[in-house]
């Protein structure tokens, strides 16, 4: 069976924020972007981040969701790196404060912790590492069938500079 139509992308994340995000990012390309949700394939498995960089928990990501779905599979990881704490919170970002804090518990729990670093000491990056994977290209497993084994990733990552204020500011 041939299948008709635009070439369909995974966009791997459950997170709608970051869904709408990137397909105003992807607009314009000749593909269908779809969530994991929208796959039409039932429940996607669970992936664990357990990677110790964000380049580790992306490819888990993108690995497993295109192995999974049979698609080629836009992933990704990201967070903050605050100097002051030796880099952290990096990958632990999402859960800084504990598991499944909520944005207002991490933004508060790095607060305190920087609360008595000087203003000229809280330099800070965002960083995000996105991967491309496809499930089909060929590697070192079989270019026939869907492997994570065999799919050689693009890489790429984007990084904002700048530093912790003492209060939090802005919405969205």
């Amino acid at each position: 069976m041939t299948r008709r139509g635009p070439a369909r992308l995974l966009l791997a994340t459950a997170n709608q924020g970051k869904l709408r995000e990137l397909r105003t990012i992807l607009d314009g390309l000749p593909v269908e972007l779809v969530g994991l949700a929208e796959a039409g394939l039932g429940e996607p498995p669970e992936v664990e981040e357990t990677g110790d960089t964000f380049l580790e928990n992306a490819l888990l990501k993108g690995r497993a969701y295109a192995a999974w779905s049979g698609l080629a599979a836009v992933a990704d990881d990201s967070g903050l790196e605050v100097d002051a704490l030796g880099g952290r919170p990096g990958v632990r970002s999402a859960r800084f404060a504990k598991e499944g804090a909520t944005d207002a518990e991490n933004n508060a729990a790095l607060l305190a912790a920087l609360e008595h670093v000087e203003d000229e000491q809280r330099q800070a990056r965002f960083r995000c590492v996105m991967v491309l994977v496809d499930p089909w290209s060929e590697g070192d497993g079989d270019a026939r069938s869907p492997s994570s084994a065999g799919a050689r990733p693009v890489v790429t990552e984007g990084r904002c500079e700048g530093s912790i204020g003492r209060e939090p500011k802005g919405a969205g």
